[in-house]
């Protein structure tokens, strides 16, 4: 994973990151959109969303690229990149 600061960081890294927050941050209100398929095969896919953080006075607002495989038959999350996006922005990404 790539986070929004250019950081990279393992799945190890991310594993403990994700345990360190769970619950940190209990009214926090996850919305996923703008879902564009950038690429998308039988093995795998390349996702392009719009995700923003909704907390009680402050938004965290990303773009992300998210490479899926296929793998035996579960769908595997390979790869996350994370940009920060401007909040205020109405520019929609599009191929």
């Amino acid at each position: 994973m790539i986070n929004p600061s250019g950081a990279i960081l393992t799945r190890i890294d991310l594993e403990k990151y994700l345990l360190t927050m769970f619950g940190a941050r209990p009214n926090v209100k996850i919305s996923i959109t703008k879902p564009n398929v950038i690429i998308e095969n039988n093995d795998s896919c390349v996702l392009l969303y719009e995700e923003i953080q909704h907390m009680e006075y402050d938004k965290l607002h990303r773009i992300s690229t998210a490479v899926f495989i296929r793998n035996n038959n579960r769908v595997l999350w390979r790869h996350l990149h994370e940009t920060w996006a401007q909040s205020n922005s109405n520019a929609t990404c599009k191929f």
